[in-house]
């Protein structure tokens, strides 16, 4: 057997080098102590903010472009204001794109995102998911032409379903839902001219819109005013500056009157005395009265 021993003593030797190289290997890669000297393991601290979810029924919406606030009440009654940011991403219910505008009161949402830290009630949303709205909904966003009392015209922008026209024909469902701002209302205020997006489903071969909602987006504008001439009515003070001084002036008139008195004595020497006594009056305007007496001889 001598002529083996070679063959085995190399055999072993393979072998040991095969166990010693992984533990150096493997005690270098851990931060011992290995062939090229010692290793220390860095430790690496993250800062992890955890993605949660809620799901419950919008209250009320502040507005219908970002920045935005809504109020949202959970399966558990909680009240909790989720801020909408120009990044939140908006989708229906199977997935298809959606906006704010979409958004109604009423509506079940599933938002992701994170509470504001200290603020348990302050949700800051990544992407809300409208689980009330369908993806075969057609959006349309236009100015109402004309109304009717079942429906009307809206001029649209944009080429979506409606490539032949930039016109169409819309209806309102029984339960069509109508919001202004903050508030519902109802379809007593979409007027022609009024800035809307209506959301609905749309009948290729009626060419009909069947309204579910309405948004709208500015109300509508108020008519300039026209002039109508109106008859002027002058009313004139009269003033005297400087206040007039009046100054009477009397005029006399005379009117003599004279009243004859005589008694005459006769005696036999033919010798007569005549004694006469005049009575003159005198009327002066305004009233003036003057007494003489006349003596003749």
């Amino acid at each position: 057997m001598p002529g083996r021993f070679p063959h085995t003593l190399a055999s072993g030797l393979v072998l040991a080098g095969l166990l010693i190289v992984p533990n150096a290997v493997q005690a270098h890669g851990r931060g011992g102590q290995g062939p090229f000297g010692h290793h220390q393991q860095r430790s690496v601290h993250r800062v992890v903010r955890h993605v949660r979810s809620l799901t419950g029924r919008i209250v009320s919406i502040s507005a219908a472009a970002a920045p935005a606030t809504l109020s949202l009440r959970t399966g558990r009654g909680a009240m909790v204001t989720v801020n909408i940011s120009v990044t939140t991403r908006f989708l229906r219910h199977y997935g298809g794109a959606s906006a704010l505008t979409e958004l109604m009161v009423g509506d079940r949402l599933t938002v992701w995102g994170t509470f504001e830290a200290g603020a348990g009630s302050v949700f800051d949303a990544a992407r809300i998911q409208d689980l009330s709205l369908q993806r075969s909904l057609v959006r349309v966003e236009g100015r109402v032409a004309s109304i009717s009392a079942t429906g009307g015209l809206l001029r649209f922008r944009g080429p979506g379903l409606f490539r032949h026209s930039r016109v169409v024909a819309f209806t309102y469902a029984p339960a069509v839902i109508v919001m202004s701002g903050p508030a519902t209302t109802t379809v007593a205020a979409i007027q022609p001219g009024v800035h809307v997006v209506m959301l609905g489903l749309y009948n290729r071969q009626a060419r009909l819109l069947r309204v579910l909602r309405v948004r709208i987006l500015q109300a509508r504008p108020v008519p300039r005013p026209t002039s109508t001439p109106v008859a002027a009515t002058a009313t004139a003070t009269a003033s005297i500056t400087p206040p007039a001084t009046l100054t009477p002036t009397a005029t006399a008139t005379l009117t003599p009157t004279a009243t004859l008195t005589a008694t005459a004595t006769i005696t036999p020497t033919d010798t007569a005395t005549i004694t006469a006594t005049p009575t003159m009056t005198a009327t002066v305007a305004p009233t003036a009265t003057y007494t003489g007496t006349v003596s003749a001889p």
